[in-house]
């Protein structure tokens, strides 16, 4: 029987048995441009500043080791733990940038994008944003209850790209969110 695990979404993902996963980590570690990170390079990879956290019983209280790295795209917004979702975006973003990538779209349906000019990062996936800026890191996340509508149009007040609105919206185009914009324009006139 397979094991599943449900995101907030609705989104059902298989969890791998113990053999699906070793045949899975056998098939990745056989390809040489596709080599996990040393320590050193995980090391490397750490912020070089601090931030202030949350208490530990204010939202989740699970810290992330550095070695359990989640990917974005499968940290739910339910059940939010702010310093796991934080961290994991700051190694995501530092790393991408040493990568010199300015902007791509996974097929996880994770957005990221760096904006010279503004100095600015942006992460986001279902449900999730991450912008992070030369002095501060600002988290959004769609509240339980909020529709992907009402977020969007939230988002596209505050200057957010249709790019960044669409992995918000679980992974959506940005034809999808252009059109829900001009859905949303129309009904109001």
């Amino acid at each position: 029987m397979q094991t599943t695990v449900k995101t907030q979404s609705g989104r059902l993902l298989i969890i791998p048995t113990d053999e699906e996963d070793a045949a899975i980590t056998r098939a990745a570690l056989s390809d040489p441009d596709a080599q996990p990170l040393t320590d050193a390079e995980w090391a490397s990879a750490k912020p070089q500043w601090r931030r202030g956290r949350l208490p530990s019983n204010h939202i989740g209280s699970q810290k992330m080791n550095d070695k359990s790295v989640v990917p974005f795209s499968e940290i739910e917004s339910g059940g939010l733990d702010l310093n796991q979702i934080t961290d994991q975006a700051q190694k995501m973003i530092h790393m991408l940038r040493q990568m010199g990538i300015k902007e791509a779209t996974f097929e996880s349906g994770v957005y990221f994008s760096h904006d010279q000019r503004e100095g600015t990062n942006t992460l986001a996936t279902d449900g999730i944003l991450v912008e992070q800026r030369t002095h501060t890191t600002s988290l959004t996340f769609r509240h339980e209850g909020s529709t992907e509508q009402q977020a969007i149009t939230e988002l596209e007040s505050r200057g957010v790209t249709q790019k960044a609105q669409g992995a918000f919206s679980s992974g959506k185009s940005q034809a999808w969110v252009a059109l829900e914009h001009a859905k949303n324009r129309s009904e109001e006139s």
